[in-house]
């Protein structure tokens, strides 16, 4: 019968499962090293699974890499690593600038006052219990405007398909069109041996219709993860302009693992089951690609550097949002 007071074996399977998974590793050697000490030094007092879930939760933090997390058996977490960014955002001064709108979850979608033929489309995540907002939004008949202004300056993640689902749908008919370049890990012993860059495509849905969006992207420092995805996505469409401050720089296609129960820390397993649905008490989140520019710029804590930089201190003055107030010069040029 297993040993649930002994955490030793759970920390020796996770330190394994991200020594072997995790793809940047080749950039964050000194941080795990100093959580494989701080886990083993640590370890030995925890007797209880909640403790265990907040000292493991804490440590890994220091990878300073928001994309791993440690799960308890519901699927909670409790602390992730967050960049210390500032905010080039306010929601009441954005809305002041907006005429008609609709929202639905972390969509607004409508017109600029005084502002002939642009259109506003904000979107504040990407979570997969936000699904209903999405569908929503594809089935909207949209203006005949050709010039939009896509907020995602608070977008701090969520689903990749979503991203898709939307990019499509702004995308019309148009492309392939190259998107950014991917990297994988090919050893599980020798975290610098990657797979040659790769592209990554953007690519019309069967059936699109017909348009052709003249697009400026706001992005910020909260602008992450596949925040970070949809930003690329978009600049890849011919006659977009990413506006703002550099993006927060955390990019990966992610994979979950248990550290007990079956099989653990060997089958990637589905999102949508909490651990101990699969018989388990814990499981990780690892990144499981390198995600770069069309340049070939590591997008991990570096961002994607806009078109046009307005500094996250400056861009809020009063009532004034002058990253949207630049976004419109550009859309009107």
């Amino acid at each position: 019968m297993e040993d649930t007071t002994n955490y030793r074996p759970l920390t020796e399977t996770l330190i394994d499962c991200i020594s072997r998974k995790y793809s940047y590793l080749c950039i964050r050697e000194p941080e795990f090293d100093r959580v494989k000490r701080e886990l083993r030094a640590g370890v030995g007092d925890i007797q209880d699974d909640t403790r265990y879930h907040h000292f493991v939760s804490e440590v890994l933090c220091l990878l300073r890499d928001g994309h791993i997390k440690f799960e308890d058996a519901q699927g909670k977490r409790v602390k992730t690593y967050k960049g210390r960014h500032q905010q080039n955002f306010n929601r009441q001064v954005t809305l002041n600038y907006l005429d008609q709108f609709q929202s639905s979850g972390p969509i607004t979608f409508g017109r600029l006052k005084g502002v002939e033929g642009i259109i506003y489309l904000g979107i504040d995540n990407f979570y997969r219990e936000n699904n209903h907002s999405f569908n929503w939004f594809s089935a909207l008949e949209k203006p005949s405007e050709q010039r939009m202004i896509v907020d995602i300056r608070t977008n701090d993640g969520g689903s990749d398909s979503l991203v898709q689902q939307v990019v499509q749908s702004l995308l019309g008919r148009r492309g392939p069109f190259i998107s950014r370049q991917v990297r994988r890990r090919t050893s599980e012993t020798d975290p610098r041996a990657l797979t040659d860059f790769t592209p990554e495509y953007i690519t019309p849905a069967q059936g699109s219709r017909d348009c052709h969006y003249k697009i400026s992207v706001l992005v910020g420092n909260h602008t992450f993860s596949a925040g970070e995805l949809f930003a690329f996505d978009l600049s890849a469409i011919p006659g977009s302009t990413l506006v703002g401050d550099v993006t927060g720089g955390g990019s990966a296609c992610q994979r979950r693992y248990l550290l007990d129960g079956p099989n653990p820390a060997v089958i990637a397993i589905d999102f949508r089951k909490r651990p101990c649905e699969l018989g388990a008490r814990f499981a990780v989140h690892i990144p499981s690609w390198l995600m770069y520019d069309r340049n070939y710029n590591l997008i991990q804590d570096n961002g994607i550097k806009p078109d046009i930089v307005i500094p996250s201190d400056a861009s809020i003055v009063d009532t004034r949002d002058l990253v949207l107030e630049r976004a419109i010069e550009v859309l009107k040029s």
